[in-house]
């Protein structure tokens, strides 16, 4: 790997997300928004029943249109990554789970501070992301469905003229958006109405995932609000119906903050002081454990208990645990007792450069 690759392979993986980087008016509890938008091309079948032959073209046909319409625009093909470098843009939320095993003609294209993100060949021939910081749902759909439109001359997306766009899964059918918010709701869960919240929730056009998506547990407090369907509404209707349950969500987790802080203050800091002393101390630590650790010592920022502790420097460390990040932080690859470890020294290291003990 000469210079210029190894540049460009660690502004790729080292460089913070963009949605980690500025904060919101609600952002002691909306980490971030993120869109996703399916689109694809009406003359090639879907990727699964597609030859090697025409997902290539697809690949190479987008690869044409971005670097036309959007000159600063990066394209990198996903099967020329080694596994560890798509490990660690998978847990940036940069690519997913499927573009990480499966790689072979697939393309990620980033948009010079990769908030916006296409990711080709995936279910679909195109999925368009945009992640943005805090409670952006109104504001960012907008510049999803302008980048999207400015492709669309290149690209000719499939389309019917009653279903609307379509799509390799059923459910995306219509609009092909997702629109998503995600939550911080560590006092929710600490009182432990998160869970009967979810099952009695009013709007069954509103679904609810852990930070990973379908599958990942919300337990340690981190809660994602998406739209479950996608035909039969426009966008700005599936971004307004998101908007009001995220928005419910804040507020409900804000008022169990702020009765526990008052009915049980010294359990409050108790339970806080503990998290934020076995990231200090531990030895070895999970990824479970450190996510449940840094949601508490979150809490304890947002709440003001920890002074000297800013929430949004916690959220950094949240990419920086998992897996992929250790082994590349570590150069080398690690099994699961040597991530704990590593993963322990990580935080003991990080933390005590901002956190000052009462």
């Amino acid at each position: 790997m000469n210079y210029e690759e190894e540049r460009s392979r660690k502004t790729l993986t080292l460089k913070q997300p963009f949605w980690l980087q500025a904060s919101s008016p609600h952002h002691d509890v909306v980490l971030s928004t993120r869109f996703r938008l399916a689109r694809n091309l009406s003359d090639f079948p879907f990727p699964r029943f597609a030859s090697p032959e025409h997902r290539y073209k697809v690949v190479n046909r987008v690869d044409q249109a971005v670097r036309s319409v959007f000159e600063s625009w990066r394209t990198v093909r996903a099967e020329e990554m080694n596994f560890e470098l798509r490990h660690v843009l998978f847990e940036k939320h940069l690519i997913s789970s499927h573009m990480r095993e499966e790689p072979t003609a697939t393309l990620l294209v980033l948009s010079p501070e990769a908030k916006f993100a296409i990711l080709v060949n995936e279910e679909d021939h195109l999925r368009f992301q945009l992640l943005l910081p805090g409670l952006s749902l109104l504001d960012g759909l907008p510049h999803l469905l302008q980048v999207e439109e400015n492709l669309d001359p290149w690209l000719l997306y499939a389309r019917h003229p009653q279903y609307g766009y379509l799509t390799a899964c059923v459910t995306n059918v219509g609009t092909g958006l997702r629109a998503s918010v995600m939550l911080h709701v560590p006092g929710l869960a600490a009182a432990g109405l998160l869970d009967q919240l979810i099952a009695g929730w009013g709007d069954h056009g509103i679904e609810f995932r852990g930070m990973f998506g379908e599958g990942s547990s919300f337990r340690e407090g981190f809660l994602q609000v998406s739209n479950r369907i996608t035909l039969g509404a426009d966008a700005h209707t599936i971004t307004r119906r998101v908007l009001a349950s995220a928005t419910s969500l804040v507020e409900q987790e804000l008022r169990a903050r702020q009765i526990q802080l008052e009915m049980y203050p010294v359990r409050m800091e108790d339970f806080v002081h503990r998290s934020l002393g076995a990231l200090l101390t531990a030895r070895t630590m999970t990824t479970a454990e450190a996510t449940n650790h840094l949601s508490n010592v979150r809490l304890g920022a947002c709440l003001g208990i920890l002074k000297k502790v800013q929430p949004q420097v916690v959220l950094p460390l949240l990419v920086g645990i998992r897996p992929g990040h250790l082994q590349m932080y570590h150069g080398s690859p690690l099994d699961p007792g040597g991530r704990d470890y590593w993963r322990a020294a990580f935080l003991r290291e990080q933390i005590k450069q901002f956190v000052e003990l009462d």
